[in-house]
């Protein structure tokens, strides 16, 4: 998979903007603009915005001569603009009008950047129009008030419950995730980069930092495995390995990440409660409370490119698991009245969660941990963490990372360098894998911050809705609200200002951005709430069923109809590709041989020859039951030969997206 990520971009782009229209009409039609003529011309502009490509095909189609297609998608946006800053006129208070011309300029100014993508500035229009609807909220410019608080619950119902909502939340997602791997995935690797983290999982699970160089190159070289000095190992940083390397023993490889999205879940549903609760104590939070946490983790569980990542063998997952449970940690530390044994266990969550985000992507860790390393410091010097928790965060901070230098030492042969910087001596032939930072030509600027790609692949993760939420949060939930804002622009400054996979990515959506669904779900799941707590409260009468819970059964139908409508322009075309990826596998399966080496030729291989061999190290796994190896040079092919004298030989014949025959030789 690729971007677009689906053969069907326009009707992917098209379903996610329909649905984001729907939800951003049920949030108006919650808390209206007054006078009824604002509301209507904030209306059309949204409209106007999310039917862009939609509007200028029937004009075509009508005859309708039209500008160039970038400069007419401008046009409209331009339009739409004008038209939520008059909506705003007569709206108090006043500075939400000033507030509104100012983003107008500065999308005017956007627009004639130079990105090239009318498609990202549609989507970036709607992310200005629920900001200032959520300001709307904020300032009360509303006919009805946000109900924020709900009758109590007893402390240890509360706590039971919740033990329970986690557990289910928990489980749930590893079962949904483990579906996709099943059927979606066929619990295969699409890619050499999943082969690699599951190739240093299972060194790990034998206790081992890395293998023992393979025999026969290049029959049996894979792509994103490493050999330095006789030693074998992956390109990738030990976090990731690390987890998936129990999973290892259990022979159950493909479920590390289903669970990684099971920790991503709960840890996402935490902060959502937590943010809706006005990120009081555990003890604070109300109904409303834990209805955010369930909306949060059911978008999370909802979104494609989520369960697909979740259901292979990418670590991204588990980053943005990392991300959330070290922001939850970080809160609960600060709580005055938190015992001695909890200083001591969450101050170990909070210093693990934070190593292992850098033990795993080491960028990504780096600018996720910079908001959470300034709260850390500015609630440490006000005497907010107890020293427990200090000293606990930091033992498990250095044990990690210390245990991740002395792997990386062990594999490189020097301190303080990773596997990648070995990549572009290793692979010259492709230029773009040399890490460089560089400020982006506009129309680049997409591949850092892919919102139109991003607006189908996250949903109900949009950026929207999670922009609108952040904005809502109030008292000490800002504090989370500021930790995700940062980690999260900072991951998108981070991916644009490099300029390795611009122009192109290989992967399952989005993925390199996809720790940023952690503010869009905690976001959207506050704001959700709201409306689910007002509808709470309406009688029977026709009038409030009407007005309190028209809209959310409006959001709830967006949210779910985008979701049916995307599911089979994303899940079928990712299937197809991981098959294809995986003939030589599949052929092995059906043809039930063991103890054998299949030689692949050039001629049966999908992609590229050194994404065919995956192979455990020999002499940590000496039994494995079928070997595969690539056809190369009769000395080669001699020398494997050679090297497995006990073993059967099959040579593949066939072709590509064929059903590949296996012939003894």
């Amino acid at each position: 998979m690729h971007s677009p990520y689906t053969p069907y971009m326009f009707e992917a782009f098209m379903s996610a903007q329909i649905a984001l229209g729907l939800v951003l009409m049920g949030l108006l039609w919650f808390a209206p603009l007054r006078p009824l003529l604002s509301s209507v011309l904030f209306s059309l502009a949204v409209w106007v915005a999310v039917l862009i490509p939609v509007e200028k095909s029937l004009l075509l189609m009508a005859g309708v001569r039209l500008p160039p297609s970038y400069e007419y998608e401008i046009l409209v946006l331009q339009i739409a603009a004008a038209m939520v800053t008059m909506a705003f006129v007569r709206v108090t208070p006043k500075r939400l009008l000033a507030v509104s011309f100012i983003g107008e300029i500065g999308l005017l100014w956007l627009c004639h950047l130079g990105i090239e993508s009318g498609w990202e500035l549609i989507v970036f229009h709607l992310m200005w129009f629920g900001f200032l609807l959520s300001l709307t909220f904020r300032s009360g410019a509303m006919s009805r008030a946000f109900v924020l608080d709900s009758p109590p619950i007893p402390q240890a119902h509360q706590e039971k419950s919740r033990i329970l909502m986690d557990t289910a939340i928990f489980i749930g997602a590893v079962i949904l995730a483990g579906a996709v791997s099943v059927f979606v995935l066929h619990r295969q690797c699409d890619s050499a980069d999943e082969w690699a983290y599951t190739f240093q999982a299972a060194v790990f699970a034998k206790g081992r930092a890395y293998g023992l160089a393979f025999p026969c190159p290049p029959a049996f070289d894979s792509m994103w495995v490493f050999l330095k000095e006789g030693r074998q190992f992956s390109q990738y940083t030990p976090g990731w390995p690390l987890f998936m390397a129990p999973f290892v023993w259990f022979n159950a490889v493909w479920l590390a990440g289903p669970f990684s999205l099971g920790l991503l879940a709960v840890g996402v549903a935490r902060l959502a409660r937590r943010a809706a609760a006005g990120g009081g104590t555990i003890h604070d939070e109300n109904r409303q409370a834990d209805v955010a946490g369930i909306i949060a983790a059911l978008l999370i569980l909802s979104s494609s490119t989520l369960l697909i990542n979740g259901g292979s063998r990418f670590p991204h997952v588990f980053v943005a698991a990392l991300f959330s449970w070290a922001i939850e940690a970080l809160c609960v530390v600060t709580r005055p009245e938190l015992g001695a044994l909890h200083q001591w266990g969450w101050g170990l969550v909070l210093g693990s969660t934070s190593a292992l985000m850098l033990a795993t992507r080491p960028a990504d860790g780096a600018v996720l941990g910079i908001g959470l390393f300034l709260y850390f410091i500015f609630a440490w010097s006000r005497r907010r963490i107890a020293w427990r928790s200090t000293t606990s965060a930091a033992l498990a901070f250095f044990f990690f990372c210390g245990l991740t230098l002395i792997i990386l030492r062990m594999q490189l042969g020097r301190w303080f360098t990773t596997g990648y910087s070995m990549t572009a001596h290793l692979y010259p032939m492709y230029p773009w894998f040399e890490f460089k930072i560089s400020l982006p030509k506009p129309n680049e600027i997409k591949w850092g911050i892919p919102l139109a790609t991003g607006s189908y692949c996250w949903w109900p993760c949009s950026p929207v809705s999670g922009l609108a939420g952040l904005l809502l949060f109030r008292g000490a939930a800002r504090r989370i609200a500021l930790m995700l804002g940062m980690g999260t622009a900072l991951l998108f400054a981070f991916y644009t200002s490099t300029s390795f996979c611009r122009g192109f990515d290989f992967g399952y959506g989005p993925r390199y951005v996809l720790p940023a669904v952690v503010s869009m779900a905690v976001g959207a799941g506050v704001l959700f709430s709201f409306l689910w707590t007002r509808a709470s409260y309406a009688s029977s009468q026709l009038k409030q069923l009407f007005l309190y819970k028209g809209p959310l059964a409006l959001v709830a139908f967006g949210v779910l109809a985008g979701v049916v409508w995307i599911a089979p322009l994303v899940y079928p075309p990712c299937s197809t590709d991981v098959t294809l990826r995986n003939t030589v596998s599949d052929a092995i399966k059906r043809s039930g041989i063991r103890h054998a080496v299949v030689v692949v030729p050039p001629s049966a291989i999908y992609g590229i020859s050194v994404e065919i061999p995956k192979n455990y190290p020999f002499e940590l796994y000496p039994n494995q039951g079928v070997l595969i190896a690539v056809e190369s040079s009769p000395e080669v092919n001699a020398c494997v030969r050679a090297q497995f004298p006990d073993r059967l030989f099959y040579r593949a014949q066939g072709r590509p997206g064929t059903e590949l025959q296996l012939v003894p030789s």
